[in-house]
């Protein structure tokens, strides 16, 4: 049932019971020696079926960036196959996204970019602001900048008409950094469209001037 059994660190907050659950809180946090049990737990914890549990597990892989220290292939397949089930919230997604950056460089690359496509792809450049959409898709264009390629331009250039300017400039980002050329063209042809969010052509100013 709906208990915090064994859990007395979280006080008023309720879990259901689950081993998994009571490794993460009694887990020693500056144990590198228990590292490798926590991430196991971790993992088992983002495979529960209720949703506070998992969105846990999203949280404590983002902000404990020492879980991926040392990542069996079993571990990232895991990682990975959490991070591709379709019915996974954006906040989990966006949260699982952004640490997958912190896993060792010859554990990144094809896969983020191919996870990061599908999210730009399914969820466009128009947001309702106040969803977590614009912070997921802004992560997709960061990964994309760091393992994508020129194929992904034309996504990428589609990002830059979004209503969340922090998308457009992420995309502006990724886009300089895989064609220079092609994106100072795109800028230049953007820049006066009044139709872009002010701050979007703001950064689009700044990007010529800075790239003139």
């Amino acid at each position: 049932g709906a208990v915090a059994r064994g859990f007395p660190e979280v006080g008023s907050a309720v879990f259901a019971y689950a081993p998994a659950l009571e490794t993460l809180f009694k887990a020693e946090l500056d144990n590198p020696v228990k590292d490798a049990a926590r991430l196991d737990a971790t993992l088992d914890t983002l495979a529960l079926p209720d949703a506070r549990a998992r969105l846990l597990a999203a949280e404590e892989f983002l902000l404990r960036p020492r879980l991926f220290a040392s990542v069996s292939p079993a571990q990232l397949a895991r990682y990975q196959a959490a991070l591709a089930e379709p019915t996974l919230p954006a906040l989990n997604r966006d949260f699982l996204l952004q640490a997958s950056e912190n896993l060792a460089p010859e554990q990144q690359g094809a896969w983020q970019a191919e996870l990061a496509r599908a999210q730009i792809k399914q969820h466009g450049a128009q947001f309702d602001l106040a969803s977590r959409l614009p912070s997921l898709v802004r992560t997709s264009a960061r990964l994309l900048e760091a393992h994508g390629g020129v194929d992904d331009l034309p996504l990428l250039e589609g990002l830059m008409r979004s209503n969340a300017p922090g998308v457009a400039k992420a995309a502006l980002s990724a886009m300089d950094k895989l064609d220079r050329a092609r994106t100072q063209a795109v800028a230049a042809g953007l820049v006066g469209d009044q139709s872009l969010h002010s701050e979007t052509r703001l950064a689009l100013g700044a990007y010529l001037k800075k790239t003139a």
